[in-house]
């Protein structure tokens, strides 16, 4: 499907920063092309802004199982389950790298996994009503036996466990609720509809 619009039919006003630091917001003020017709009135919003981000799932075909990632995250505070989340491997994106390169340098780092094929998954807007952030998904094959039972980079703050998970227990806690990082449960639904065949 086409889309009616695209981003010559925005006109953006004003952009101003109204918080910069680890991550940014901005606030825009802009018009846009109406369906109905015509240019709307002014709208102003604020934008959560980030660099965007990179997520990989992580499968053992010889265990028929994935790997997971669970930490503290501060986002999740308000979870009724816990805000130490099971989550795929993610890390941020970098000007310096594509973010193939990206999605190996997180499993190395946050699972100790080391991938050499990596199979494209999609990119995800995450809350694109509030927020930029772009997620590259991705999904690998990887050897899961011996793995460590934690990761991450100390100097990042990361106290990770991790967890090696048969495939079906990882479509049971889905089922559950057990897991909900938005881009784990789309990455699990997704080798749900395609299978291993990758």
């Amino acid at each position: 499907m086409k889309p009616q619009f695209g981003k010559d039919d925005v006109e953006i006003l004003s952009q101003e920063d109204l918080y910069k630091n680890y991550f940014r917001v901005e606030k825009v003020v802009f018009r846009h092309q109406r369906f109905a017709g015509g240019v709307s009135e002014p709208v102003t919003r604020e934008v959560f802004m980030t660099r965007g981000a990179v997520s990989v799932l992580l499968y053992d075909p010889a265990l028929d199982a994935l790997v997971f990632v669970e930490q503290f995250r501060i986002g999740a505070l308000a979870s009724q389950r816990s805000p130490w989340q099971l989550e795929m491997v993610a890390g941020m994106l970098d000007k310096a790298l594509p973010p193939a390169e990206i999605a190996r340098r997180e499993a190395m780092e946050e699972a100790g996994c080391r991938v050499e094929d990596l199979h494209f998954v999609g990119r995800f807007f995450t809350t694109p009503g509030c927020c930029n952030e772009l997620f590259h998904v991705y999904a690998a094959k990887v050897d899961a036996s011996g793995l460590a039972a934690h990761g991450g980079l100390p100097e990042e703050h990361e106290d990770i466990r991790i967890h090696v998970v048969p495939r079906q227990t990882a479509f049971d806690w889905l089922d559950a609720g057990h897991i909900e990082n938005a881009m784990t449960v789309l990455a699990l639904q997704w080798l749900r509809i395609h299978g291993t065949d990758w």
